[in-house]
Parts: structure tokens; sequence; C-alpha cells
């Protein structure tokens, strides 16, 4: 995005290919105009030219990436703004070359307001007033370190480093959410079991007999601490008819505790208990 901000000052976006490599990334610089004379800042970071608008000297799309990379060449703009009126406000000339040094933290530049007031003559008259507004300067410039979430009181490498770290930390985040959500879904089935309909009831008659199997060792075949594990089961793998059957739905046929009856409870009546599972040894 091209920026006049007067006649002779304007910044500006732009991707450049790093030398000897191949492939779609560029890297990201801006470029300062003072009266026709450039300079360009390296911002660092890089991008795909085909996610790039050159005409808007920004990223395009709607990937967080993308946000990310956008809000950060909009801090950068804001830079370039607080670094003019340094300049302006110190008597500075305001050149490109300035402007980088006070962006890139170089020269003298960075903390000029400051040092335009301690170097005034102290037997001027002058001195005197400007030692209380260099004191209320030095607080509000702590101040504003103290709240400054975009860390426009730094020179750019170190801002640059800072959103880096970050980044790898969201990286690093990513890969192990993924690799939850790949571990979460490996027993995921392509297709749900189905009950024929109006057999629901039955089905449930069965479930509920399951948890009361014996074995020869009078160890239950079956045992769960709750009963989630059983309506979960069901709402997630099996299906009534041609619907879904939902956790609500299977949930009301498992009381927290067995035996009770809640008001949503759905008891199975005795026409649906169809089936008998018995121990083949008690034959």
């Amino acid at each position: 995005m091209f920026v006049m901000l007067e006649k002779s000052f304007g910044l500006f976006f732009f991707l450049k290919k790093p030398k000897n490599e191949k492939g779609n990334a560029r890297y990201i610089y801006l470029r300062l105009t003072v009266d026709g004379i450039s300079k360009d800042v390296a911002t660092k970071r890089q991008w795909d030219c085909l996610r790039w608008n050159a005409s808007a000297g920004r990223a395009t799309g709607l990937k967080e990436d993308a946000k990310a990379l956008n809000s950060y060449l909009d801090v950068m703009c804001s830079k370039v703004y607080q670094a003019k009126k340094m300049l302006m406000d110190a008597d500075k000339a305001l050149t490109a070359e300035n402007l980088k040094n006070v962006l890139t933290g170089q020269g003298d530049e960075k903390r000029m307001i400051l040092s335009a007031f301690k170097r005034l003559d102290p037997f001027s008259k002058k001195y005197a007033r400007a030692l209380e507004p260099t004191r209320k300067l030095e607080v509000f410039l702590t101040f504003l370190k103290s709240i400054d979430q975009w860390h426009k009181t730094e020179p750019i490498e170190s801002v640059i480093g800072d959103k880096d770290n970050q980044i790898d930390k969201l990286k690093e985040r990513i890969t192990e959410l993924e690799s939850q959500l790949k571990e979460a879904t490996k027993y995921d089935a392509a297709e749900k079991i189905l009950i024929d309909k109006g057999g629901l009831p039955s089905f449930m008659d069965l479930i509920d007999q399951m948890q009361d199997l014996i074995l020869p060792n009078d160890n239950k075949l079956t045992r769960s601490q709750t009963q989630s594990p059983w309506y979960k089961m069901i709402a997630k793998y099996f299906m009534h008819g041609d619907k879904e059957i939902s956790i609500d739905t299977a949930r009301n046929y498992f009381p927290a505790k067995k035996g009770d009856k809640p008001a949503k409870f759905i008891e199975i009546a005795e026409k649906d208990k169809l089936f008998k599972i018995i121990r083949k040894d008690n034959k």
C-alpha cells in the first residue's frame, strides 16, 4: 500500500526474491521515499508471492497467518509515522536515511526529543523551563514501555525477533494439537451400524443385559465406573433407522446409577425385551 503523507514522503511494502532460491517465498521490504530518494528496510519476513496483493502491499486471504502479517505491517506503518514526528520535533532533517535509522535503532535518533532538551546550555533561560518537561517525558516513556504491547519504542529487529519467537511457539502448539487430533480420530469409523427402525429399545435392553453378565470366575464381563461410555458409544457408532441417535436420547436409557429412574429416564417396555442373554453353561 502506497501512502502519501505529504508531497515528498511515502512508504510502500513490496516483495523481493531471495538470490539462488526457487519457489514462491519472497522477502518483504518496506521502501521509504523522501524527496525522490528511497531507502529499503528489511522486515525479515517471508511470504508466498501467490498470496500477495502487490498494489495494496498486503497479504491476501482471511487465514490467520495473513491477518497476523497484515497486522504486523500496520504496526510498521505506525512506527514510520512515529519516526517522522520524532525527526520533526527534534528539528532533524526528514530524510529516508534518518527515517531508516530511527526504525532500525541506528544512529542517535532513537531518543532525540529528550536529547534535544538535555543538550540545552545549563546557563540558558530555556534550560530551567526544559527540566520539568524532560522529567515528565522520561516518566511518560517509562509508562509507555510498560503498556507497549506493540513494541513501538523498540527497534524493528527486536520486535521481529520477539514475534518470530511467538510464531515458533504457535507452530509447536499447532503441531501438538494436530497430533492430538490425529490420535483422537484414529478410531473413527467411515460408517455407523444401523439398528432397524423400531428396534432401538430392544437393542438398549441387550446393552443393559451385557452390563450384568457374569463370567465363570464370578467377574463381570464388562465394567465401567459410569454409564457415559455406553451411551456415548451408541450415539457415536449407531443409527436408528435412517436417523442419528442423539447423545441425550441415548443417555436417557442409562441413569447415572443403575436402577434409578430420573425424570427423563426411558423405561424399556416388556414387549421390547425380545432377547435374553444367558451363559452357555447355564443352559
